[in-house]
C-alpha cells in the first residue's frame, strides 16, 4: 500500500482511528464528554418545557394551578398577597426558565471548552505519533517521499482538530435532538412527527446534494496546498541557483498558479456549509405555521393550542440550531475529510515502532564483513548489490571505488544500518550482525552534510542532540579535523552557523562533518564521497586531514576519485553491484583507472 491509495473510511472508523491513537487520559476525557452530553440534553428539554409552560402562564395561567408540584412550590414561595396569582404563575416560571438557562449555558460553554481542549490533544497526539512513525520508518521508504509534502502533512494536525471537534459537535447536536424530539413526541406525537419529518426530510435532501460537492472541493484545495509547499521549499532551498539564473519571477509565478482556483474553490467551500442553516431556517417558521392551522382546524382550546405551538416553537427553536450544526458539521467533515485519508493512510501504511530508543552499540575486535549480499531497491530492475563479499579489517583504511550508480552509497547504507541486506549476512568478528538490534560506533561524513540552523558547537555535538554539549570534545574535535578557522568566527565554538551553514564555504563545512563524525568517539569512520565537491586545494587538505585520523579509527573511503583513496590499505572496486577487483591501491587503481579513461573516451565519442 503507498499513501497515495487509501482504504475506504467513514466518520465511525476514523472516530475509531482517533480512539485507538488517544492517550487513556484523552480517553477518559472523551466518556466525560458524552455523560457532560447527556446532562446537556436534560437542560435542553427542560428549558424547552419550561418555555411552554411560560406561554402558557401568559395565554391561561389559571391552567397552571392543575399542576401539584407547580402549585406547591407557589404556595410555599413568600409571594405577597397583593400579587395576583396568576402572576405568581409567571414570576414561578419565568424564574424557573431562567435559572434552567442559565444552567444550561454555564454548562455549554464548559462542553465547548473541553471539546476544543480535547480536540487540540488528539490533534498533537496524532502529529507526535505521525512524527513518529516518520523517524523510524525505514531509510528505502523515506528515498520514495516528497520531504515538503511530509512537512506539509505534519502542520495538517490542524485539520485533525477540526475534524474532532466536529464529531464531537456532531455527538453534541445528536443527543440535544434526541431529547427535543422525545419531549416533543410525549407532549403531542401526530405534530411532533409532522414537523420533524419534514425538517429530517429536506436536512437529508440537502446533505445529499451539498456532500460530493465539498468533498471534490476538500480534494483540489489539498492538491493546492500539497504543489504551493513543493515551490515554496525549492525556491527557499535554491535561493543562490535561483538568484544566478534570475528565476525568482517564474518561481513567484508558480507559487501563484492556482490562486484563481483556489480562492473559488475556497469560497465555495465556506459558503456551502450555511447553505443548510438558511433553508432549514425558513422551512421551520413554515411548518410552525402548519402546525398552527392544524391546531386550528381541529378546534383546540387557546389554552392548547398556545401550549402545543409554544412548546414545538421552543423545542424548533432550539432544534433547527442543532439541525443546522448537524448539518455544518458533516459537510466540514466532509471537507476535512481527504486530509485526513491522507494522515491515517501513512499511520495505516507505517507501523508504530515499540521504541525509539538508540540501539545497545556491538563492538569490534578484529573485522567487519558481508558475505554473499545483495539488495535491490523496489520496483527497480536490476539489483543495486549483487553477490557483495568484503572485509574491512580493524585499524585498516579501506578504499570502495567506482563510477556513480556503482553501488558504493547503498553498500555504506548496508554497513551503517540504513539498509538491511535481502540475501547474504553482515558480520562482526565472525558473528552475524543484525543491524536492526545492534549498531556500531559509526561516524559518517556525508557528500553534502546536513546543518543544524544552529551554532558550531552543537552541531558537531549532533550524536549527542539533546544532551549538554562536551564544550572541551568539541574542541578537541575541531582540532582533529583541522579546523583553523574556528577562532575567526566571531564568537568561536558558540557562533551560530545559520540555516545549510551559510556562513561557512564548502571545505569549512566538510570539516565540520569530520568533527562531529569524530565527536562520539567512533570505531568506524565512514567518508561517503565527501570530497567529491570541492576544489583541488580542498580536497588535498581535507584528503591530509583523512590520513591523520588513520592511527585513530578504522577508516572507510568511498570516492570516484583516485587520488582520494591511493592511501588505503586495502581497495574494493565496486562495478554494476558487484564486486570488480579488490587489493592493494597499487594492484587495483591502474586497473580502475584504464577504465576510466576508456569510460570518458567512449563518452567523448557520443557527445562528438
Amino acid at each position: 500500500m503507498t499513501a497515495s491509495s487509501h482504504q475506504e473510511y467513514t466518520p465511525l472508523s476514523i472516530a475509531r482511528q482517533f480512539y485507538a491513537l488517544a492517550t487513556p487520559r484523552e480517553r477518559r476525557l472523551f466518556w466525560w464528554l458524552c455523560l457532560l452530553n447527556i446532562v446537556m440534553g436534560l437542560f435542553e428539554i427542560g428549558v424547552a418545557g419550561g418555555i411552554s409552560l411560560l406561554g402558557v402562564a401568559m395565554s391561561a395561567p389559571e391552567s397552571l394551578a392543575r399542576y401539584a408540584l407547580l402549585e406547591n412550590i407557589r404556595a410555599a414561595l413568600p409571594f405577597s398577597p397583593g400579587i395576583p396569582t396568576a402572576l405568581q404563575f409567571l414570576i414561578l416560571v419565568l424564574a424557573g426558565v431562567c435559572a434552567a438557562a442559565l444552567l444550561k449555558n454555564v454548562l455549554l460553554g464548559y462542553i465547548t471548552w473541553l471539546q476544543n481542549y480535547f480536540s487540540q490533544r488528539i490533534a498533537w497526539t496524532m502529529g507526535s505519533n505521525l512524527f513518529r512513525r516518520f523517524l523510524a520508518a525505514p531509510h528505502i521508504w523515506h528515498a520514495g517521499q516528497n520531504s515538503a509534502e511530509l512537512l506539509t502533512s505534519l502542520n495538517w494536525k490542524v485539520y485533525v482538530a477540526a475534524y474532532a471537534t466536529t464529531l464531537l459537535t456532531l455527538f453534541t447536536q445528536i443527543v440535544i435532538a434526541v431529547f427535543l424530539l422525545g419531549g416533543a413526541l410525549i407532549a403531542n406525537p401526530l405534530l411532533s412527527c409532522l414537523l420533524f419529518a419534514s425538517v429530517a426530510l429536506l436536512a437529508v435532501l440537502i446533505q445529499k446534494g451539498t456532500r460530493a460537492r465539498i468533498y471534490g472541493l476538500s480534494q483540489d484545495i489539498r492538491h493546492y496546498d500539497l504543489y504551493n509547499s513543493r515551490v515554496a521549499m525549492q525556491g527557499l532551498q535554491g535561493l543562490r541557483e535561483i538568484a544566478i539564473y534570475d528565476k525568482r519571477q517564474n518561481f513567484l509565478q508558480e507559487y501563484a498558479k492556482f490562486i484563481d482556483d483556489y480562492s473559488l474553490k475556497n469560497s465555495s467551500r465556506t459558503t456551502l456549509p450555511m447553505l443548510p442553516m438558511w433553508v432549514l431556517e425558513v422551512a421551520g417558521m413554515l411548518l410552525l405555521l402548519l402546525v398552527l392551522l392544524l391546531q386550528v382546524r381541529l378546534g383546540s382550546s387557546v389554552a392548547a393550542t398556545t401550549g402545543m405551538l409554544t412548546l414545538l416553537a421552543a423545542v424548533s427553536w432550539r432544534l433547527l440550531p442543532a439541525a443546522n450544526k448537524t448539518m455544518n458539521a458533516i459537510l466540514n467533515m466532509r471537507f476535512n475529510q481527504p486530509t485526513l485519508e491522507k494522515l491515517l493512510d501513512f499511520v495505516t501504511e507505517l507501523p508504530a515502532p515499540e521504541r525509539l530508543d538508540a540501539r545497545p552499540v556491538r563492538h569490534f575486535q578484529r573485522e567487519i564483513s558481508l558475505h554473499d549480499v545483495s539488495f535491490t531497491y523496489p520496483h527497480a530492475e536490476h539489483a543495486a548489490l549483487r553477490d557483495i563479499s568484503l572485509t574491512i579489517p580493524k585499524g585498516s583504511m579501506v578504499g570502495l571505488v567506482g563510477l556513480s550508480g556503482s553501488g558504493k552509497s547503498t553498500l555504506t547504507s548496508l554497513i551503517t544500518g540504513l539498509l538491511r541486506p535481502q540475501q547474504g549476512h553482515l558480520c562482526l568478528d565472525g558473528n552475524i550482525w543484525n543491524t536492526s538490534t545492534e549498531r556500531l560506533n559509526i561516524g559518517y561524513v556525508p557528500q553534502n552534510l546536513y546543518l543544524l540552523d544552529a551554532t558550531l558547537a552543537e552541531n558537531v555535538a549532533f550524536s549527542h542532540w539533546g544532551e549538554p554539549v562536551d564544550e572541551e570534545r568539541v574542541r578537541e574535535c575541531c582540532r582533529m579535523a583541522a579546523m583553523d578557522f574556528v577562532e575567526d568566527l566571531p564568537e568561536g565554538i558558540h557562533t551560530p552557523l545559520g540555516e545549510r551553514g551559510v556562513r561557512l564555504s564548502g571545505g569549512q563545512i566538510q570539516r565540520v562533518g569530520i568533527a562531529r563524525a569524530l565527536y562520539d568517539r567512533p570505531e568506524l569512520l565512514i567518508f561517503d564521497e565527501a570530497t567529491s565537491s570541492l576544489d583541488g586545494a580542498t580536497e588535498r587538505a581535507i584528503q591530509s586531514t583523512i590520513e591523520s585520523l588513520r592511527q585513530h579509527v578504522t577508516l572507510v573511503v568511498v570516492a570516484h576519485r583516485l587520488s582520494t583513496v591511493e592511501g588505503c590499505d586495502l581497495l574494493y572496486w565496486i562495478d554494476k553491484g558487484s564486486v570488480a577487483m579488490h587489493g592493494t591501491a597499487a594492484t587495483v587503481l591502474p586497473a580502475y583507472e584504464k577504465t576510466l579513461q576508456h569510460t570518458a573516451a567512449h563518452l567523448a565519442e557520443k557527445l562528438s
